[in-house]
This record gives C-alpha cells, sequence and structure tokens, in this order.
C-alpha cells in the first residue's frame, strides 16, 4: 500500500489527478484506512467532484473520527456544495475542537496550529486565526505549509498584500507552485 499511496503522491503532485485516482483507487480497495479514504477524498476535490469527495471523507472519519484533518477536509468539501454550509461549519468547529484537543497534548504542533488557523478563518473568527498563524512561524518559520495557511488567513482576513508575501514565502521554502 505504501507503495500506491507513494504514487499516487507523485501523480498529484504532477497534477496527474486520473493517474493518482487509480493509484489510491488500488491502494484504498487493497487497504481501506482512513488515509487511503481521505486521498482518494482529496483527488476527487481537485477534480471537482465534490459529492464523491465528501463521501470518501465522510467514509474516512467514520474511521478516524478523532482526526482533525480529516474534519478540516470535509469542511472544505462541503463549502464548494451548495446548500452545505451550514454542515460545513459545523465540520469546521468539529475540526477546530478536535485541534484544540491536540495543542493540550502537543502546545508545539506548529503544522496542527497552521491548519487550527486556517479553520478559524473559514469560521469568520479572524482574530484567533492570526494568532495561531503567527505561532505557527515563529515555531517553525522554514515549514512551507505554515506559510501557505498564513496565506489563507490573510485572504480571509482581506489581508492581500500580506497573503501574497505569505505565499512567495511558501514557494521559497518549497510549497508546490502547481498546487497553487
Amino acid at each position: 500500500m505504501i507503495v500506491l499511496n507513494n504514487l499516487g503522491a507523485a501523480l498529484f503532485d504532477a497534477m496527474d489527478w486520473e493517474g493518482a485516482e487509480m493509484a489510491w483507487q488500488v491502494s484504498l480497495e487493497l487497504d481501506p484506512t482512513p488515509m487511503a479514504y481521505r486521498n482518494m477524498g482529496t483527488v476527487l476535490y481537485y477534480q471537482g467532484r465534490y459529492e464523491e469527495a465528501a463521501a470518501m471523507h465522510e467514509k474516512a472519519i467514520e474511521l478516524a473520527p478523532e482526526d482533525h484533518w480529516l474534519w478540516g477536509k470535509l469542511a472544505a468539501t462541503y463549502l464548494e456544495m451548495d446548500g452545505q454550509e451550514e454542515d460545513s461549519r459545523a465540520a469546521y468547529q468539529k475540526a477546530i475542537a478536535l485541534a484544540l484537543e491536540r495543542l493540550q497534548i502537543e502546545p508545539n504542533d506548529s503544522p496542527t496550529m497552521a491548519y487550527l488557523a486556517a479553520y478559524f478563518a473559514n469560521v469568520g473568527e479572524h482574530e484567533n486565526a492570526r494568532e495561531f498563524a503567527a505561532t505557527a512561524k515563529q515555531l517553525e518559520p522554514e515549514n512551507p505549509e505554515v506559510w501557505y495557511f498564513s496565506a489563507l488567513v490573510n485572504v480571509h482576513s482581506q489581508q492581500h498584500s500580506q497573503a501574497v508575501e505569505d505565499l512567495a514565502k511558501a514557494v521559497e521554502l518549497g510549497y508546490s507552485t502547481r498546487l497553487l
């Protein structure tokens, strides 16, 4: 399964959505883990197949209900679907609660802080979002994902010039320009 997941990830990074989907579908059939469902949900999301993506994320959550990242993925997917705004907000709130629990155990987990910042931004809690994004950048200034999520927070906060600066830093540190 690791080989199929890695192949799917490489194809995904190359923006070969169909190839990634095929690799991850085989992985899912052989070993239906939360990661396999999450991967399928992610590639379906990028293809604009939101209902199918949501079903995959929901299945992943059934298997790993305490994973904030899965709830965040589901929330983002619902956000793209007509009439699912309330479901999106509820999923983001669940992601927030789980991420905050995670930080109680691992208080310096900068990736969790970065995701938490994005979750807060998506529910309109901009001050919380900015605080967690800033802390994540202080803790791990060389992590491109931290800068990417900070950029998302700044977009939601209408801080567009800061968002551009954060994206530039994310790319400088290795964030995929293809995914941008």
